[in-house]
């Protein structure tokens, strides 16, 4: 498996969000009021993603590991990964305030789907796989 999209699915996933609900924001499609531009302070919209995220980052680094040596399609893995990557922002605003999961947990759903779908995961056959353990 390709261990890049991994690290390229977080860092891309936590550079998006903020992007995407600033254009959400400034199209207007939810009440100007009720959103959060996190454009407008992007680096430490970053600082603090990355941190907050490094739990979860750690959990499907270890359910990747665990895909890696399994015979599912590579669509199946990305699928499982967005699922965690899902289940880790949640579990994370809720721990902090459970207001914040809509507001700014849904940007940051959207881009790692997005991020996860999009981004190409190159897949080793099993048997270099199996050469290499060896």
């Amino acid at each position: 498996m390709d261990w890049g999209y991994i690290f390229k699915y977080w860092i891309v996933t936590l550079v998006l969000a903020p992007i995407l609900s600033q254009i959400i924001k400034d199209m207007g499609i939810i009440h100007r009021d009720k959103t959060i531009g996190l454009f407008e302070m992007f680096p430490e919209a970053l600082q603090a993603g990355m941190m907050l995220s490094l739990p979860t980052l750690l959990l499907y680094l270890f359910v990747y590991h665990i895909a890696e040596r399994s015979t599912l399609k590579t669509i199946w893995v990305k699928l499982i990964v967005i699922l965690w990557t899902t289940i880790g922002i949640c579990l994370t605003l809720y721990l902090l305030d459970s207001g914040l999961i809509l507001p700014i947990g849904s940007y940051y759903i959207i881009a790692s789907a997005v991020c996860g779908l999009l981004l190409k995961m190159k897949r080793i056959p099993k048997e270099e796989v199996d050469c290499d353990n060896t």
